[in-house]
């Protein structure tokens, strides 16, 4: 909350706020073109088939460009508060008496959302009036409930576990992939690819294979026409 504040204070001519996790590569120019008033004029000068455009139109037919409350992000939907002390989420522990609730309102994952500035002054507002609550994505996600607001999931944000390849994260479809780390991360950022921003990431336009949804175990092994290395991403 002190971030969206700060956001506030010294950055108000912004449009989005966009918090994100430092092991979390994130696609800036299928960003910048999702948030773009002129969303689809980049994919229409590259002549991307209208089956891969559409499935981009589907995160944002629903939003007006003039509608000033935009969310972006993975949504957690019906998840259950952590009760057991041990186990491999004993991190996300949350005690009855900080929490007594059966399962948390919908929000979006904390690897990283994007919210437009009018909806960060309304969870700012809101915020005064409830108490504090230690897992920043749900709070959000408690400021949203109270302010009456639905959560929006958005495709493309990848929490983990996607066995993709270095010019994979850069698909137009792809904003976000989490555990990525500072090796993988440079390495991606560097690697040539001449797809850049502008696939999706369900169907790839130069072999037509799947990339995402294949087992942990399974890890994508690169064409000559699919443009970069594979690599396994750090599942500590």
């Amino acid at each position: 909350m002190l971030g969206l504040k700060h956001v506030l204070k010294y950055c108000a001519n912004a449009k989005y706020v966009m918090k994100t996790d430092s092991d979390v590569y994130v696609n800036v120019p299928a960003i910048l073109t999702l948030l773009s008033e002129s969303n689809f004029t980049l994919h229409k000068a590259f002549q991307i088939p209208q089956k891969l455009r559409r499935r981009f139109e589907d995160n944002v037919a629903e939003d007006s460009l003039n509608n000033p409350f935009k969310m972006y992000g993975l949504k957690n939907h019906m998840a259950k508060p952590v009760r057991n002390m041990s186990g491999p989420k004993a991190k996300w522990y949350v005690e009855e008496n900080e929490y007594v609730g059966n399962y948390y309102p919908d929000y979006l994952d904390g690897h990283g959302y994007i919210l437009s500035m009018q909806l960060v002054q309304d969870i700012v507002k809101v915020s005064e009036r409830l108490p504090f609550f230690k897992f920043e994505d749900v709070y959000i996600g408690m400021c949203l409930q109270k302010l009456g607001y639905s959560v929006k999931h958005t495709n493309g944000f990848l929490r983990t576990g996607y066995p993709l390849t270095l010019c994979s994260h850069k698909y137009r479809n792809i904003f976000t992939v989490h555990r990525v780390d500072y090796t993988n991360m440079s390495a991606i950022w560097y690697e040539k690819c001449p797809h850049f921003g502008l696939i999706d990431y369900e169907f790839n336009e130069y072999n037509s294979e799947r990339l995402i949804r294949l087992k942990p175990s399974i890890i994508k092994k690169p064409t000559n026409k699919d443009g970069g290395k594979s690599f396994k991403e750090d599942k500590q």
